[in-house]
C-alpha cells in the first residue's frame, strides 16, 4: 500500500465530477447549457458529451489555470476570465443584518 499524491486525489475528484456530470447530461430531458468553473482538460470527455447532447459549454477559470489556445479553451463555446470579476465575487452592497 502506499499514499496517495495530492494530485492523485484532485484526480479523483475531477473524475468522480465529469461521471457525475454526464449522467446528468444523459439523464436530462433536453439540451441544457454547462459552466465549467475549471481550465482542466480533465474535464473535456464531459464537453464531449454535454455537445454530443446539444448542450452548450461554457468555461470559467482563471487565466493562470487555462491555456487560452489550448483544447479546453478551443472546445467551449465561451470562455469566461475569472480574474476581472474576482474582487465581485461574494461581494454585497448592504450591511449585515438586513
Amino acid at each position: 500500500m502506499h499514499e496517495r499524491s495530492s494530485g492523485n486525489k484532485e484526480k479523483a475528484v475531477d473524475t468522480e465530477l465529469v461521471v457525475r456530470g454526464m449522467e446528468i447530461i444523459w439523464s436530462a430531458p433536453g439540451a441544457m447549457g454547462l459552466i465549467i468553473v475549471s481550465g482542466d482538460r480533465d474535464f473535456i470527455p464531459l464537453v464531449g458529451a454535454a455537445h454530443r447532447k446539444d448542450w452548450s459549454v461554457e468555461m470559467a477559470a482563471f487565466a493562470s489555470a487555462f491555456n487560452a489556445a489550448g483544447e479546453m479553451a478551443a472546445s467551449v463555446e465561451k470562455v469566461t476570465p475569472l480574474d476581472a470579476i474576482f474582487a465581485r465575487i461574494g461581494h454585497h452592497d448592504f450591511d449585515w443584518p438586513i
